[in-house]
């Protein structure tokens, strides 16, 4: 029997069967919602994974500040042990210029020339929010060089980039620059106003209190060494760059220093080599062992805050849960929908054809053949959905990705990773392919036992 016969007789049939639009139209809902609301939800839990492992996500403040309600005060020794605690990775102290804002006084390149007309706003307007690391922190770059492997004063910046304060994130109006363009520029920058920083000092009632100190604000220049990832899941912002842990303190003592002050530079150093008067940030190994780290810290008597550095968005965990569960739901309710009309579809078949099949067998054909007639009648049913669900889906993750990607930044964590998608599609071919077989294979002692007489009754 040639192909060509099988494929006139599935053809005939899809035509004239009753049941083969229902069993199409399931599938095609099913191959959508594999594809499209599957790719979304890994999407949610990719970003949901992002954010959980993320470095300030894992970190809990410590401080002396209640040791007048009986709270251990911390010395070295009490460092140590909560160094040593379970889930816990490193105890830095909050050292160093932690967060700032800096106005840009120049970009050069590496000549000396002036880059300052490549920034996206006018230079007078041009603003950077400075990070400096954790000694134990670490921040993976896409292109150049990172932190850990470049000098002093050195800075990563955003793939993304823009210089202004208070960034919309929201906004849709962000001319966002490629941050590549900027490896191996130098920016010259100034503290706004005056420096600040932090520390505790003991105050009536016994216990500490936070105390601001202002500094001088100076010129530094840093030099772009690579750039990372800036997603609003991966704690980074189109403004935001980052320095070292290194580059942090000498700012602060640059600044420090610079008051050509004895006194307040000693005591500075004093307060920076004491325990008691500065905070630590603990860091755990993962983000589902950060309660059980602060319910050790409580049990201990330390001074912890029961929130870490950065928080997960309620919106963002919402949408996850609703795309993971009700779209998990509703995608495998559709396809056991479309999987138990197909085994109705073949089932009622056989009982409405046995005549039609009995005749194949009478002309010559072998169960094989019949097998492999009625198998590429819906296998054909089976991939017509695919290439339209497929098609449909796709377009719709297209359309997704281009409405986020140029969107406001925030919804760029929206956009569906085609390495999410194709995955899934080959998984819908391989449905559309095997389900038939295994329904046509389920019924095969049935189509077996109808014998050429049976035939003669049905005309």
């Amino acid at each position: 029997m040639k192909y060509s016969s099988c494929a006139f007789l599935a053809r005939a049939h899809i035509r004239s069967g009753r049941r083969s639009t229902s069993v199409f139209v399931l599938l095609l809902l099913s191959i959508v919602l594999l594809t499209l609301v599957m790719s979304f939800a890994a999407t949610m839990n990719r970003v949901i994974d992002t954010y959980q492992n993320q470095d300030p996500i894992r970190r809990l403040r410590i401080s002396s500040a209640s040791i007048n309600l009986g709270y251990t005060p911390l010395t070295d020794a009490v460092l140590a042990e909560i160094a040593q605690m379970e889930h816990v990775e490193s105890v830095d102290q909050i050292d160093g210029m932690q967060y700032h804002l800096f106005s840009i006084e120049g970009v050069t390149d590496e000549k000396g020339k002036d880059c300052s007309s490549m920034l996206p706003v006018p230079l007078e307007e041009s603003v950077l929010e400075t990070r400096s690391l954790y000694p134990t922190q670490q921040i993976d770059v896409i292109e150049g060089k990172g932190l850990e492997e470049s000098p002093v004063f050195s800075c990563i910046l955003p793939d993304v980039f823009y210089t202004a304060d208070n960034v919309d994130l929201f906004a849709d109006t962000l001319k966002l620059q490629d941050g590549s363009a900027y490896i191996g520029k130098t920016f010259t920058v100034k503290a706004f106003d005056s420096y600040m920083t932090t520390y505790y000092q003991k105050a009536d009632h016994g216990g500490y209190i936070t105390q601001w100190w202002y500094l001088p604000a100076l010129e530094y220049k840093l030099k772009v060494a690579g750039i990372y990832h800036a997603s609003y899941d991966n704690y980074g912002g189109p403004n935001r760059i980052y320095v070292s842990y290194e580059t942090g303190v000498q700012i602060q003592e640059m600044a420090v220093k610079a008051t050509k002050d004895p006194d307040f530079i000693a005591e500075y150093y004093q307060r920076k080599n004491n325990p008691e008067v500065n905070a630590y940030a603990v860091l755990v190994d993962t983000y589902d062992h950060v309660g059980d780290v602060y319910q050790q810290l409580e049990d201990r008597k330390i001074t912890a805050s029961s929130m870490t550095e950065a928080i997960i968005p309620e919106s963002v965990q919402l949408i996850s849960a609703v795309f993971t569960g009700a779209g998990n739901f509703l995608t495998f309710a559709i396809l056991v929908l479309a999987v138990v009309n197909l085994f109705l579809s073949v089932s009622g078949a056989l009982a409405d054809r046995r005549g039609e099949i009995g005749l194949l067998k009478a002309i010559g054909y072998k169960d094989r053949q019949v097998f492999f007639c009625f198998y590429l009648e819906h296998v054909k049913i089976a991939l017509r959905a695919f290439v339209l669900g497929a098609f449909l889906s796709g377009a719709a993750v297209f359309c997704i990705n281009w409405i986020n990607g140029s969107g406001p930044f925030q919804n760029r964590i929206y956009v569906i990773r085609w390495e999410d998608f194709l995955p899934l599609c080959l998984l819908s071919f391989s449905i559309a392919v095997l389900v038939p077989l295994l329904c046509q294979l389920f019924m095969l002692p049935r189509l077996v036992k109808i014998q050429p007489r049976q035939a003669m009754g049905s005309f």
